[in-house]
């Protein structure tokens, strides 16, 4: 799970469409920066559930940020049902979501397709990560 895609890899890049809702938090920004880190985990989780590990030392690092995710997700879990839900935003998140799904499907999980996965996910929680501290920085 590197952050460079190899060689082979390249002519397979796609363009995901991360939702801009992820990029331009205005609105009710608190909230939708909850239910955005939700419904990443939760998907992310889900897609990474699938990934066949091919060392001790994959599977270690695999679990191990499967762990913290699931930790984050329970907690948000308790934090949103307090609080009023944005389905905007989980539709965007879903469908931003079922594209890198249906693309490793479409490539029939190869390790190329594998490796795209990753490095998008990466780049999602990347992005996501810049968003909050933009908002922070306002």
């Amino acid at each position: 799970m590197s952050n460079l895609l190899p060689e082979e890899c390249l002519q397979e890049k796609r363009a995901f469409a991360l939702p801009q809702e992820i990029l331009l938090h205005t609105q009710s920004v608190k909230r939708d920066i909850k239910e955005a880190f939700y419904e990443i985990s939760s998907q992310a989780i889900n897609i990474l559930s699938q990934y066949i590990v091919k060392s001790s030392w994959e599977e270690q690092h695999l679990q191990q940020i499967q762990n913290g995710l699931d930790q984050q997700l329970q907690y948000l879990k308790q934090c949103l049902e307090e609080e009023e839900e944005n389905e905007d935003m989980n539709l965007e998140m879903k469908k931003y979501f079922n594209r890198i799904v249906m693309f490793l499907e479409e490539k029939k999980y190869s390790h190329c397709a594998w490796e795209i996965v990753l490095t998008e996910i990466g780049r999602c929680f990347y992005f996501f990560q810049k968003s909050i501290a933009l908002h922070r920085g306002k």
